[in-house]
């Protein structure tokens, strides 16, 4: 009994140390709010990180204006908008009037133009619009102004270590010409910079809505075969694949984060929660690491990515606050 006594002191006196000292490690608690907010880690300062918030679909009323909000409060420095702004040509300039108003000059709102901008908004004012954001700020830069309706060009823009090229396909001009701009665009990326392909419409094997094939496969072999992230929008849903090898096929070559991206390997997503009435899931398949439609319930929301120099971490937030989707890439490129 006695030498039991003297032991309890002991290791009260070595906890005590332990505390003093900085060395215990961290609670359950800090452990479990890493695994629901994966980018509030601190991987590497702030100065050397790009965050890019990605969503497409959005309308111009409430919906709207909360996911604006959300895009606010997390801090992005870049929204790239996937198609689909105001869908009617009397609220283009409020459209742009509730972006400015809430995310200032400081961010562009990139721009993918979708059917919508060119069947129902009046496509000149929303490229005009979108323009003029870009010339208000410097950080963002491109390397042409915006296309018009019947272009089949894309953009090339970097913003810090984040090269992004969009594309028309499907939606305006000629497919193989799009298909062609993307490619040169793609090339333009300087050397270890991350890759993103951004474009609105699907193959149907690409969404798990109701939406046909429309953009055929080559864009996407394209910049699966440059491992650059595939952005795009249209169904009205969210859903994020696993690592692909085959985008055709739907070849998977990885299912746990963090990913590998390479030349060959690459994921792809589509964020069309943007304020729109969510739609609900047809299709499924093994390839998709998340689905998030009207079938889940699904709020409208934003897939953030955060990239550093050597990884990425990517979470999708609802505008209820909830964390639907995370994962982190790494770039081997």
């Amino acid at each position: 009994m006695n030498c039991i006594m003297k032991k309890k002191p002991l290791s009260l006196f070595l906890a005590s140390i332990l505390v003093l000292t900085g060395l215990t490690g961290p609670s359950l608690a800090s452990a479990a709010d890493t695994k629901t907010e994966p980018v509030s880690v601190t991987t590497a300062p702030a100065a050397t990180s790009t965050k890019i918030a990605f969503v497409g679909d959005t309308g111009a009323d409430s919906s709207f204006q909360k996911v604006l909000n959300l895009i606010k409060a997390e801090g992005a420095n870049l929204t790239v908008l996937l198609g689909d702004t105001s869908y009617d040509k009397n609220d283009d300039k409020k459209w742009d009037e509730m972006v400015r108003k809430t995310l200032g000059s400081n961010d562009p709102v990139l721009f993918v133009v979708g059917n919508h901008d060119i069947d129902d908004s009046h496509y000149a004012t929303v490229r005009d619009l979108a323009q003029a954001r870009l010339e208000k700020q410097s950080a963002l830069k491109c390397a042409s102004s915006y296309p018009s309706a019947t272009s089949s060009s894309g953009m090339a823009c970097q913003l810090n270590n984040v090269f992004i090229a969009t594309s028309g396909v499907g939606t305006t001009g000629k497919q193989a010409e799009q298909e062609a701009s993307l490619a040169s665009n793609l090339n333009k990326a300087p050397a270890g910079a991350w890759r993103i392909c951004a474009w609105h419409k699907n193959q149907t094997e690409m969404q798990v809505g109701g939406k046909r094939d429309e953009t055929g496969w080559i864009s996407y072999e394209t910049c699966r075969e440059k491992g650059a992230i595939i952005a795009t929008g249209h169904e009205h849903s969210y859903s994020r694949s696993h690592l692909l090898s085959n985008m055709s096929k739907q070849t998977v070559d990885g299912t746990t984060s963090p990913y590998l991206l390479s030349n060959g390997k690459t994921i792809a997503f589509v964020s069309g929660l943007g304020g729109t009435e969510p739609r609900v899931q047809k299709r499924n398949g093994d390839w998709w690491a998340k689905i998030y439609t009207k079938t889940q319930d699904a709020k409208h929301g934003v897939l953030f990515g955060t990239f550093y120099d050597k990884h990425a971490d990517f979470y999708f937030k609802n505008v209820n606050g909830e964390i639907i989707d995370s994962f982190t890439v790494n770039k081997g490129y």
